[in-house]
Parts: C-alpha cells; sequence; structure tokens
C-alpha cells in the first residue's frame, strides 16, 4: 500500500517582498513502498522445452531477473535473449550451444538451472564435401553426446567416431550414395543442409604376373578397387578367380589357346592391364642327367614351368613315384629321384596339366630283381579254405633290391592282422603288435628250395610297440616273418569263404615287402612241403620304401 506525501510550498513566503501578488502552488508524486527497494534473490527453477536444436526458443522461469541480466549460456554457447518480466527470460538456442546447464549472469551472480537443457543434433558443416570410400569426414555441429547411434552417407551407413559433443569424425562407407549426411541420436536426428558428394571408385589394374603360362596357371592381378568383380577375362577367355583383396585377385586359366590383355568388371566399370597374358602351355626341353640312381639331382629344363605342385617318375608298382623338388623358375625344375622310382618318364604337374619328357631316365633296375620268382601279385581260386581245412595265418617275405646302390635298410612293423569271413561275418583271427617270428632263407635258389634256415633276428621298439628287422644286413636271404600265435588261429571246417591280411609298415632304404597269406590243415600242422599241410591263398604287390607308414594289405 501506497503512501501519499504531500508538500506544500507556499508562494507567498517566497514572494514576500510582492505584497500585491500571492498564491500557492502544490506538487505530488508516488514512490515505491521502503519494503520494495530491497533486491529479490535470483533463481531458475524451470525452463521449457528441456530439449531442442538451435533457433529453438526457450523459456526459462524463476525470479529476480529484473536484478540486471548480462547473459545466458546453454552449456558453452552464449544465447540471445528477451528478459520478458522479473520471473521470465526467453531465449534462443545459439548454434555453439552444448549439452548441459542453463546459466545466467544476473546481477554478477552466475545462477544455474538444476537439471541439464539437452541440444538436439543439429550440423553446421562437414569436410571434405565429397570423397571415395575410406575418406575420413569431420562432421561439426551440436548435439552428438545426445546417444549418437549412427551416420549416414546418403543410403549408406558409416562408421564413426563421436570426438566431442559439436564434433563427430566419420569414415565414407563403400555403399554411400550422393546425398545428405544424416548423424541420428537418441532423441533426435539432423541432417546437412547441403550434400555430400560420393565419387564412385571405378577398379584398375597396375600389373598381371605372370605373363604367360599354360592351363592351370595362377594369374596375379593386383591394382584398386577390384572388389565386387563380376569377371576377369583374358581377351574373351573367362577365368575362375578369387577376389583376395580390394587391390587383388588370384585367377586361374582353363585349358585352350588365348591371350589378350585381363580384364576386370565391377559395378563400377572395367579395368584393362596394360600388357596381356599368353596361355602359351608347358614343354620339357631337357633334363640332365638321363640316367642315375635313387637321390639323383635332376634338372628339368623347358618353359611355363609355373605353378609345378609335383614331379613324378615312374614308380616300381606301375604308379608314380614322386620325388622331392625345388621350383628355380619358369624354366628350370630341380628334381630328386625317389626310392621307389624305375626307368621311365619324368611328369611334371601344374593345375590342371601335365607335362612329360619325351624320352625316359634310366635307372639300374627294373623293378623286382631278376632272381626273384615271386614278382607280381595273384589271389588263388577259389578263395574259400579247401575242404575240411580249419586254420591260416598271415606271412610276409622281405629281400633287398641288388640292383640299387648298396645302403642301410630295413622295415619296421606297427601292427599284422589276419581276417576272416567266417561264416558269411569277416572275423579278426589274429592281431600281433610289438613281437614278431621268422626265419631267413638262401634266396638263391629261392628260399633255398624250403630247406633249413636260421632265425630271423628283429629289435622291439618300445616308443611306438613296433618291431624292426634289418634285411641289408642279409642281402642274400629272404627275411620271412609271420604271426606268433602257436597253435595257430582256427576255425570250423567249411565255414571260411575267403581271408585277408592288414597291417601297417614303414620301409628304408633298397628294401623290398611283399604280404600274403596261408591256408593249414589244423592249427598245429607242421610245414611238409608246398600244398601238404598248407595252401597259399596268394601274395600281395611288392612295397618299396617311404618316408612315411604304409598301409598295406593282401588281397
Amino acid at each position: 500500500m501506497s503512501v501519499l506525501h504531500r508538500v506544500s510550498v507556499c508562494a507567498a513566503a517566497l514572494l514576500a517582498l510582492n505584497a500585491t501578488a500571492a498564491s500557492i502552488q502544490t506538487f505530488s508524486f508516488n514512490l515505491p513502498p521502503s519494503s520494495a527497494l530491497a533486491q529479490t534473490a535470483a533463481t531458475i527453477s524451470s525452463f521449457s522445452p528441456t530439449n531442442g536444436s538451435t533457433g529453438t526458443q526457450v523459456a526459462i522461469k524463476g525470479s529476480g531477473f529484473y536484478n540486471g541480466v548480462s547473459s545466458v549460456k546453454f552449456g558453452n554457447g552464449y544465447a540471445t535473449y528477451t528478459v520478458d518480466s522479473d520471473s521470465q527470460i526467453t531465449a534462443t538456442v545459439p548454434s555453439s550451444a552444448t549439452t548441459g546447464n542453463i546459466v545466467a549472469n544476473i546481477g554478477g551472480s552466475y545462477i544455474s538451472s538444476s537439471s541439464g537443457f539437452t541440444v538436439s543434433a543439429n550440423i553446421s558443416s562437414f569436410s571434405p564435401t565429397s570423397g571415395l570410400p575410406g575418406t575420413q569426414v569431420v562432421i561439426k555441429g551440436a548435439g552428438f553426446y545426445s546417444g549418437t547411434n549412427s551416420v549416414k552417407f546418403g543410403n549408406g551407413y558409416a562408421t564413426y567416431t563421436v570426438n566431442s559433443d559439436s564434433q563427430i569424425t566419420a569414415t565414407v562407407p563403400s555403399n554411400a550414395t550422393t546425398g545428405n549426411i544424416v548423424v541420428k541420436t537418441s532423441i533426435a536426428q539432423a541432417s546437412s543442409s547441403t550434400p555430400f558428394t560420393f565419387i564412385t571408385p571405378t577398379p584398375s589394374i597396375t600389373s598381371v604376373s605372370p605373363t604367360s603360362g599354360p592351363p592351370g596357371t595362377q594369374l596375379i592381378v593386383t591394382g584398386s578397387n577390384l572388389n565386387g568383380a563380376s569377371s576377369v577375362k583374358v581377351g574373351n577367355t573367362y577365368l575362375t578367380y578369387a577376389i583376395n583383396s580390394t587391390n587383388q585377385i588370384t585367377a586361374t586359366t582353363p585349358t585352350g589357346n588365348f591371350s589378350g590383355p585381363v580384364t576386370v568388371k565391377t559395378s563400377t566399370g572395367t579395368a584393362t592391364s596394360s600388357s596381356s597374358f599368353s596361355s602359351a602351355p608347358a614343354s620339357i626341353s631337357s633334363f640332365s642327367p638321363t640316367n642315375g640312381t635313387i637321390y639323383t639331382q635332376v634338372v628339368i629344363k623347358g618353359t611355363n614351368l609355373i605353378n609345378v605342385t609335383s614331379v613324378a617318375f615312374q614308380g616300381a608298382d606301375g604308379n608314380p613315384a614322386y620325388g622331392e623338388y625345388t621350383w628355380d623358375s619358369s624354366s628350370q625344375v630341380t628334381a630328386t629321384v625317389p626310392t621307389t622310382a624305375r626307368s621311365g618318364p619324368i611328369t611334371l604337374s601344374m593345375g590342371d596339366s601335365q607335362v612329360s619328357t619325351s624320352q625316359n631316365f634310366t635307372l639300374p633296375d627294373a623293378g623286382v630283381p631278376a632272381d626273384v620268382p615271386s614278382g607280381s601279385a595273384y589271389v588263388d581260386s577259389p578263395t574259400s579254405a579247401p575242404s575240411g581245412w580249419t586254420s591260416a595265418t598271415y606271412w610276409g617275405q622281405s629281400i633287398v633290391d641288388t640292383n640299387q646302390p648298396s645302403s642301410p635298410g630295413s622295415v619296421e612293423i606297427d601292427y599284422m592282422e589276419l581276417w576272416c569271413v567266417v561264416s558269411g561275418k569277416n572275423t579278426l583271427m589274429q592281431h600281433d603288435e610289438g613281437t614278431m617270428a621268422g626265419g631267413l632263407y638262401v634266396r638263391d635258389p629261392w628260399y633255398g628250395n624250403n630247406d633249413a634256415h636260421d632265425p630271423m633276428p628283429w629289435s622291439y621298439n618300445a616308443a611306438n610297440n613296433s618291431t624292426t628287422f634289418t634285411p641289408t644286413t642279409a642281402a642274400d636271404k629272404v627275411w620271412h616273418f609271420y604271426g606268433t600265435a602257436y597253435p595257430r588261429p582256427s576255425f570250423a571246417a567249411n565255414t571260411v569263404s575267403s581271408c585277408s591280411v592288414k597291417g601297417r609298415l614303414k620301409i628304408t632304404g633298397p628294401v623290398l615287402v611283399q604280404i600274403g597269406a596261408d591256408y593249414w590243415i589244423n592249427p598245429t600242422a607242421p610245414h611238409a612241403g608246398l600244398d601238404v599241410n598248407n595252401h597259399q591263398m596268394g601274395v600281395s604287390n611288392w612295397y618299396f620304401a617311404s618316408p612315411d607308414w604304409q598301409d598295406v594289405s593282401f588281397p
């Protein structure tokens, strides 16, 4: 409630010397009550809305705003504002705003809201404005701390790092398209006002290696933007291929004669090599020496000897005998003659193609020595046990190939087994491991006409639970080994339709091994000459030396 103060001034007193003119003038005015002259404490009690982007009008409620507002800040950004009344300010969210409390400087004191204003994401600029996949783009703006969960370049989602509330660094993805950059947060999304221009990567080829080769050649194509290749060609011939990386493709040449530049087609263009590839086939022009023994180093010369996968000599058993080799260049390979090699051509395999020498490499042997009558496999017919006979056993024989250079050689036996089909069921009759029996027979004449023989020496290998004997210590003998079971395995008469032998051996040096089996008239009958108490079922092919264990079998 106001109090009227009346002040009267008597004009007559002022004009005392003027007796003829006297009058009185009166003045009046209102003042605020004395209690109102004290300042109200400034506070911010609320604001609305609680989030928004640049340019958003925010009504700030509180008190004491007539005490002299000198600034209003949203996080780190100063806002323009209007003091509407002692209890309200209207402020505009600035482009430099960051998420945080609203702070006003009122009468020299900084007054802060109790909660933060969340700046919705907005993009003010980005650099560079165009680029290829992998380009690093710095995006400026605000509100990026508001749970940014995606950044897109046109239709492609990018990997990114939120550096601060006002900056993101993003990598242009390979599936980007020209268009606005869009940053999505947990409360809103912001789009750039101008588009980012995506530069479509086109493929290019910088090199092709090799430039010629036979079918199956692995062609290395190097360049850039080769990922997504839909075809690879040499001239007009299509190749199968694998994409190793965005910068490299490995293609395989097919059969046929073709040549021309290499082209790689992708969805964004076609790249063509400056050099050409020719499908000239591999050829062998010579090899040296042309004869030798096992372990001889043979140098093979030719053209387009590329991607060599094996070097094979003629094997003693009719199959390839693979030798170790070194690929020296596209015109030379050096191979080592394996222990199982025999006279014959040398064959190089290269992917899907092969090339052989036109003449034989000669070794001083013909497979099995001429003094050995048991030269090849055979199976007796019928395979069943003779009528009334009730026993069977396996056996083996080993000799030294006297045509090969003298060197140590041995046979290590992991196990030997005899299986027989008894009443229609294949049944294990005998398993020997870590033990053996046998004798040494005269080699010439073969088995000394099956007369007297010496015990066969052998040793036990505890590490492998195996047995070992060394035929090269008596090369003039036949080393005959067999199962230790006695009485021999037995079965009911007329129940066995066939038998087989299985084993696992390691053969070294110039040593050969054969596997066979016999039927016996009964489990204890002694040997009384061929086909008296025992009848040979047959014998396997000869097995030759190998660096690895071999699975052997009869028949």
